[in-house]
């Protein structure tokens, strides 16, 4: 019993310097609200509490209000007691109630060494009841306070794998960091149209990989297809990369499940390669090898599911996923594309048309497998417009069969299978091969065999 008494005090001695540690570690400062107007003086110890809630919020803030008088004073005549004290900085929150459902509220933060304003914010609300106004603030202050001092930041562009945020070391911001990246998702309303706050819609993860004083560069972990400019960046603290490393969960015959889910900004259309591990080389490391990808098509709060995608070799990731294997999210490996193609027509007949054309093909979000395609094209006698749509062979990504609607001298359907064959020395490129039987047209010429060969070029929006 004594030496169990012994390692509860060791413990609680133990957290106590971490919370000591912890407060040493965060400036000072003090917090002032006033209210302006006759309305609503009674809400003043709700605003007080989602004003200091919001500084705390930054998370390097102690607040210290026992210097603060009763009586209300100006930031002025209070700094040099602050000053004294060893309070490095007062936050004022005031409100103008210009009328019971209008109100400007106003931030403003004070040096108490210099005594100098280093931080000026406002904005006017419109509101019809108090008290979603209240909760809608819970929402914005700490949003805007962010901001405002530097603790969030926003997304200035985005490459493929590379984001670019307004933040830089003066701030804090160190190769390694882990940033979530969200915007503000959809709004928490009544019946009657008050609004209460939103929800943040997390829509990625990355990794900080270059600093400069006033912004940085950071690697898309999570989130290629999601992130945009504009959206907001946050420091997730203490977190490192491989706690956002995903795993297969479960698999049920074409399904997989993996171990991201919406809570880290995964999305439905997202892609994720599979890997299996080759050679190990240290608890969080090995050689691996990319044995196929999942689309996803479900995302729950913490775990996403999906089909194997499209390959030659399905049918061997299947027997080769287990339980365990890592996931990374990957760039979709089906653009859509261009193709521009020359059509003999008629080849059965002998006496037929060449159909020049230009076809758009975009892949299903929805439907593993299925490609929509827009067609456009000119004989020497006629124009054509069409669309149709195709779906995959055996589940493989260069073999498709599909039907068109031609509007070709009267409606042609147009019957056909076909492969893209990639050239090896141009990435991404392919020539489409295609065999179909057209009938329907009014011209004899248009029907019957046809052959198109063309050029297919990816494209993206």
């Amino acid at each position: 019993m004594r030496f169990l008494s012994f390692i509860l005090v060791v413990y609680f001695l133990w957290i106590g310097s971490l919370v000591a540690q912890d407060s040493k570690n965060k400036d000072v400062v003090s917090s002032l609200i006033t209210i302006q107007g006759e309305y609503y003086l009674e809400r003043v110890p709700d605003f007080k509490i989602i004003f200091d809630n919001s500084i705390r919020s930054l998370g390097k803030y102690e607040i210290n209000n026992d210097l603060m008088p009763v009586k209300k004073l100006t930031p002025e005549k209070i700094l040099p007691e602050l000053k004294a004290n060893k309070i490095k900085h007062l936050f004022t929150f005031d409100i103008n109630f210009v009328d019971d459902d209008e109100a400007i509220v106003t931030i403003e933060v004070f040096d108490s060494q210099t005594r100098q304003k280093t931080l000026h914010w406002s904005k006017e609300y419109d509101f019809d009841n108090i008290n979603p106004f209240i909760s809608y603030l819970q929402y914005e202050i700490p949003l805007n306070l962010k901001l405002q001092l530097k603790s969030l930041g926003r997304v200035i562009s985005k490459e493929t794998r590379l984001i670019f945020l307004d933040l830089g070391s003066l701030v804090g911001v160190q190769k390694g960091d882990i940033y979530r990246v969200f915007r503000e998702g959809r709004a928490l309303e009544n019946d009657d149209g008050d609004l209460f706050g939103r929800i943040d819609d997390i829509v990625g993860i990355v990794e900080i990989k270059g600093v400069t004083n006033f912004y940085s560069s950071a690697e898309i972990i999570i989130g290629k297809i999601s992130i945009q400019g504009g959206d907001f960046v946050e420091k997730v603290v203490g977190a490192s990369r491989k706690e956002f490393v995903g795993k297969v969960d479960a698999i049920f015959e074409d399904k997989v499940s993996i171990t991201l889910g919406k809570n880290v900004g995964v999305r439905e259309g997202s892609y994720y390669a599979v890997f299996k591990d080759i050679k190990v080389i240290s608890e969080d490391d090995a050689f691996r090898e990319n044995i196929g990808s999942i689309k996803i098509d479900e995302v729950f709060e913490d775990h996403s599911r999906g089909l194997l995608s499209l390959s030659d070799y399905r049918n061997i990731s299947k027997v080769l996923l287990s339980k365990g294997m890592v996931v990374e999210e990957i760039e979709s490996p089906h653009k859509d594309t261009f193709t521009l193609g020359l059509t003999p027509l008629n080849i059965s007949g002998g006496e037929g048309n060449s159909l020049t054309s230009l076809t758009y093909q975009v892949y299903s979000d929805s439907e593993l497998g299925k490609v929509f395609r827009f067609r456009l094209g000119k004989t020497e006698d006629d124009g054509m417009a069409g669309i149709g749509i195709k779906s995959s062979i055996a589940n493989s990504p260069n073999f498709f069969m599909g039907i068109d609607a031609l509007f070709l001298d009267g409606v042609v359907i147009n019957a056909f299978i076909g492969s893209a064959i990639p050239i090896s020395l141009i990435e991404g490129i392919r020539i489409d091969l295609e065999v179909g039987y057209l009938g329907g047209s009014n011209t004899s010429d248009y029907n019957g065999l046809a052959v198109n060969l063309g050029l297919k070029v990816p494209f993206s929006l």
